[in-house]
């Protein structure tokens, strides 16, 4: 019926889990350095066995930045995040921003853009379209396409990669920006438990405002262009602070926050 009626630890003691995502047999777990794997192929909720370590190298010189947000792609790969302040060296490629990709049969792995500030959230719209959410005020999310390369804070961060880029992509362009410059865990909502004027909206926490917000998308030219469509949740609770959105299984957003020990 989509409603939990039992939680139990499924495994304790790791330190900065920054994502997860359920398949093959498994759960996959981003915990810099690494993309592990834990079997779980009797479905009795207990590893089968110890992980296995699926990639090495992610960046851990700053904890607002390590790699995030696991979610499968339409494709079958395992996308993730990395932040803007740590460098990663996996398989002979070095970076630092961007969105990254695991294949879960053939093992191989891809820088898929890169770029992009510190990002902590990513989805895929019903045609496969990838957002990812910021931290740079005045936006929301970027539309991000295979090998594109990003806005970064050069002075800071250095030049891009590929020495060939001819310039970089930018944010989604955004009207009616409010709130604090940290929007987190955006997703692109599927669900039908809300009123139909909801579907295809990107529904995004905005930590520094304590709450959740949803945004029109709209097509420009071979991108999109965004607004502020209104409050889905505000908290009057300074603790509060959302980090993370998610659709349950019964169409209603789960939003993840810290918060006090009221």
């Amino acid at each position: 019926d989509g409603r939990a009626d039992l939680a139990r630890d499924f495994v304790a003691g790791l330190n900065l889990a920054s994502g997860l995502a359920f398949g093959h047999g498994g759960v996959h777990v981003v915990q810099a350095p690494y993309l592990l794997f834990y079997p779980d192929r009797n479905r009795d909720d207990v590893p089968d066995a110890d992980p296995e370590v699926l990639l090495s190298g992610f960046g851990m010189e700053d904890a607002s930045s390590v790699a995030n947000s696991l979610v499968w792609g339409p494709d079958g790969w395992l996308y993730g995040a990395q932040g803007s302040t740590v460098t990663a060296h996996i398989r002979g490629i070095t970076f630092q921003q961007g969105v990254w990709r695991f294949h879960p049969v053939t093992g191989d792995f891809e820088l898929f853009y890169e770029g992009g500030g510190n990002t902590w959230g990513l989805d895929f719209d019903d045609r496969g379209r990838l957002f990812a959410s910021t931290n740079v005020g005045g936006y929301v999310m970027l539309h991000g396409v295979q090998g594109g390369s990003y806005w970064k804070q050069f002075e800071k961060h250095g030049p891009l990669r590929n020495p060939y880029a001819f310039g970089y992509l930018e944010h989604v362009e955004y009207e009616g920006f409010r709130g604090g410059h940290v929007t987190a865990g955006g997703i692109v909502y599927d669900g039908d438990s809300y009123p139909e004027r909801f579907r295809g909206k990107y529904i995004a926490a905005n930590v520094l405002s304590h709450a959740v917000y949803w945004h029109d998308l709209s097509p420009q030219g071979s991108t999109f262009k965004a607004h502020h469509g209104g409050e889905l949740l505000v908290a009057d609770d300074t603790w509060f602070a959302p980090c993370d959105v998610a659709v349950g299984p019964d169409g209603n957003v789960v939003v993840a926050a810290t918060g006090n020990d009221r």
